[in-house]
């Protein structure tokens, strides 16, 4: 049965009966090995790959989704402050309904990441303060007016200098000689 003793028992693969114990007997497996190493480091280099390209496409999608939420605060900011000057330049509507939406736009300012970052507030609070545009708008628009008044006075003086000389029997193109 199993005999210890016997010297063929303790023999290597390819070692025939004649003890023929080389090692060039693995040789055709080190390719192998090679080929099965470099095998391995392929796919933990696509496994890296892959986890960077997913962890890239997260990162895509979280930086869109943050970009237009960003998108979605600033087309309220301006619409809110559309609003505001609305209020701000009307003469029939009442100045104190101006207020809620300019504390509105400041507790915007300083609780939204992306406009507290920019120092919102301070500017805000620059234009609530120092807001002039509506008086220049109705300086212009009186200045307008004025020139307008003084365009139709002159038209009219020179239709009446025009209409007097047609009495007087000087018309245009014709001279009494």
């Amino acid at each position: 049965m199993n005999n210890l003793n016997d010297p063929d028992w303790d023999r290597g693969p390819e070692q025939g009966a004649g003890g023929n114990n080389s090692k060039w007997n693995y040789v055709p497996f080190i390719p192998l090995l090679g080929f099965a190493a470099i095998q391995w480091v392929r796919s933990k280099h696509a496994q890296k790959l892959e986890q960077d390209l997913e962890t890239e496409r997260k990162t895509v999608a979280i930086l869109k989704a943050k970009k237009d939420q960003e998108q979605i605060l600033w087309q309220e900011v301006e619409k809110k402050l559309m609003e505001r000057q609305h209020i701000y330049c009307s003469l029939t509507t009442p100045k104190v309904y101006r207020k809620p939406i300019e504390n509105d736009l400041l507790d915007m300012a300083v609780h939204e990441p992306a406009l507290a970052q920019l120092n919102m507030k301070k500017d805000l609070e620059n234009i609530f303060m120092n807001d002039r545009s509506c008086r220049l708008r109705e300086r212009r628009q009186a200045h307008e007016r004025e020139s307008d008044v003084g365009l139709s006075e002159d038209l009219e003086r020179k239709e009446f200098s025009a209409e007097t000389q047609d009495s007087r029997g000087v018309s245009a193109g014709y001279t009494a000689h």
